[in-house]
């Protein structure tokens, strides 16, 4: 399977990203399989050709959408695709959920390469030049400075909770995609 689609099937799965929500405390704001209103006001559109770009449209935002918005706006900035899958998956939901710049500084530092925010030819060298030792031990570095970076976060009490859960389940899987 390629990284592509072990990314999207974990990420955008419902019981990662599932349907619609537009809870008050989200600074997303309405949110359907992941797609923010914040984040991707143009990537959604007027889909109900009310004039506005709202929480309607949003709810109107297809399976389909989001991964077009996923893999241009997240799987493609983060080179996901040559990375080994296992930092591929976590770069990839981490990149998702806060956003490409923090997901793939905090995969560079766990890396020892300049975190730039860039996944390029180093970063990828390194990553890809990975024992299956090493690489379980970067998986559970990224996971805990993902939870580091998430505690820090002003949603932390209200969805921290959720965000561990996430967090426990992308390091199980990239852990098991280790083991082959």
């Amino acid at each position: 399977m390629k990284n592509l689609d072990i990314c999207m099937n974990f990420t955008l799965g419902p019981s990662i990203e599932g349907g619609f929500s537009d809870n008050p405390n989200d600074p997303g704001g309405a949110t359907n399989h992941g797609v923010s209103i914040r984040a991707h006001r143009e990537d959604i559109g007027d889909k109900d050709h009310d004039g506005d770009i709202d929480a309607d449209d949003v709810k109107l935002l297809t399976l389909e959408d989001a991964k077009a918005i996923f893999q241009a706006d997240y799987f493609a900035p983060c080179n996901a695709g040559q990375l080994p899958a296992p930092l591929a998956l976590m770069v990839v939901d981490f990149a998702y959920n806060s956003g490409v710049r923090v997901a793939c500084k905090k995969l560079q530092e766990r890396l020892g390469v300049t975190a730039d925010g860039k996944v390029g030819p180093h970063t990828l060298a390194v990553g890809n030049a990975l024992s299956p030792n090493i690489l379980r031990s970067v998986i559970n570095a990224y996971a805990a400075a993902r939870i580091d970076y998430l505690e820090g976060l002003s949603g932390w009490p209200i969805f921290g909770g959720g965000w561990e859960s996430r967090v426990k389940a992308v390091r199980e899987a990239a852990l098991k995609l280790v083991e082959g």
